[in-house]
């Protein structure tokens, strides 16, 4: 009787386990995607990241002498998610719902238009305009995305939140091309991104040892 009895015990044990290692696989799994979105939204040391490397654009653009932003069309070229728009509250509700990203629940961010600025973003992009910079939002959200981020952009009084400077995603990801589009009018002084793609055609379709090589 005690042999059935301890046989029992394993078998019931047995089937337990892998419910308890699905449970706490996924604990981590929601504390590994809960690190970064707590890690922006209240670090403190992300924070001063943002401005320090907002604080050293405006630097540059101080550097530029202001006969030249008379005599030339000088313009600025930025990413928007993560460079400019801040959308970890999107990441965060999807935590709290247990939900996975989709492309159906980044539209129902995007519509909202309710991105708040990446830390010293916003008051940057405004003094360059001051200086006369004209500012060009490059970004790979779709073209159907441009009527509900200029509300974003005009909520955020970003400056030249217009259509003619919102070059969005149509046929590739690529920013090069749009990228040449302004250059061929522009003298285009600066480029900010959080992503090498960002900046240059040839760090693209590379993986992390081949863009550390570059």
């Amino acid at each position: 009787m005690k042999k059935i009895f301890l046989f029992l015990i394993v078998i019931v044990y047995g089937k337990l386990l892998p419910a308890q290692d699905s449970v706490i696989c996924r604990q981590q799994e929601i504390i590994i995607k809960e690190l970064p979105v707590l890690w922006q939204q209240q670090a403190a040391e992300y924070r001063a990241l943002c401005y320090q490397a907002f604080n050293i654009a405006a630097l540059r653009i101080n550097e530029i002498p202001r006969k030249e932003s008379r005599k030339h069309k000088l313009a600025i070229i930025t990413d928007l998610d993560e460079t400019i728009l801040n959308n970890s509250y999107s990441e965060a509700q999807l935590i709290l719902e247990g939900k996975e990203r989709s492309y159906q629940s980044w539209k129902e961010w995007t519509n909202r238009s309710t991105a708040t600025g990446v830390p010293g973003a916003v008051e940057f992009l405004q003094m360059a305009k001051q200086k006369g910079l004209s500012v060009f939002y490059i970004s790979n959200r779709d073209t159907g995305d441009v009527a509900v981020t200029l509300i974003n952009l005009k909520e955020l009084q970003l400056p030249d939140a217009d259509r003619t400077h919102m070059l969005f995603l149509s046929d590739t990801s690529s920013k090069e091309t749009r990228r040449q589009q302004v250059m061929s009018n522009y003298n285009v002084v600066m480029l900010l991104g959080d992503n090498l793609n960002d900046f240059m055609q040839v760090f693209e379709g590379k993986n992390s040892n081949g863009r550390l090589e570059i």
